[in-house]
């Protein structure tokens, strides 16, 4: 329903006509001239974005997205194209879990959070991680080491070390656990 002022007073038609070449022809888009200036008729609808809720986050650490649906809305509840909406469309998407993958306690003996190097005829690494058992050891390691969906790296600050004597040597290092 589309309307129309005349002589003053807004008056309602369902359908209008023109007449092209000779032919009437029914018209889909109705324009009045108001003061002078030509407008779209008013179809006697108001038109609003909908947004639905925003879905789960794509990841869980490192910076995932969620997105939503957006749509115009009529008044009475019918969904109609976006352009019938005037004012700007929400977002569709947004950012989440920002925080890092990474978690880096510091060094400490009381809750076996540590990487211990040692120094004996051979080299060897053990990596405690919430145990006082290292769960698993690396002859001559690397400063990363991936275990069980993790990716495990080394500080490169010493928090303590310890000498017995010549031939051996204790380091023991923060480190840090990444999902991988």
């Amino acid at each position: 329903m589309s309307y129309v002022k005349i002589n003053k007073s807004w008056r309602s038609f369902s359908r209008a006509y023109v007449k092209v070449s000779g032919t009437w022809r029914e018209a889909k888009l109705i324009y009045v001239r108001i003061n002078g200036t030509w407008r779209q008729a008013h179809d006697g609808y108001s038109y609003s974005w909908f947004t639905g809720s925003y879905g789960g986050c794509t990841k869980t650490c490192g910076t995932g997205s969620q997105s939503r649906s957006v749509y115009c809305r009529r008044s009475d509840g019918v969904t109609v194209t976006n352009s019938k909406c005037t004012t700007a469309k929400p977002a569709t998407w947004r950012y989440c879990n920002k925080q890092s993958c990474t978690t880096c306690p510091t060094y400490n003996k009381s809750t076996y959070t540590w990487l211990e190097e040692s120094s004996f005829t051979t080299y060897r690494t053990l990596l405690y991680y919430g145990s006082s058992r290292p769960f698993t050891h690396f002859r001559k390691g690397p400063t990363t080491y991936n275990y069980g969906g993790y990716r495990y790296s080394r500080s490169t600050h010493k928090d303590s070390w310890s000498k017995s004597d010549k031939n051996w040597y204790k380091w023991y290092y923060a480190i840090c656990r990444t999902l991988l």
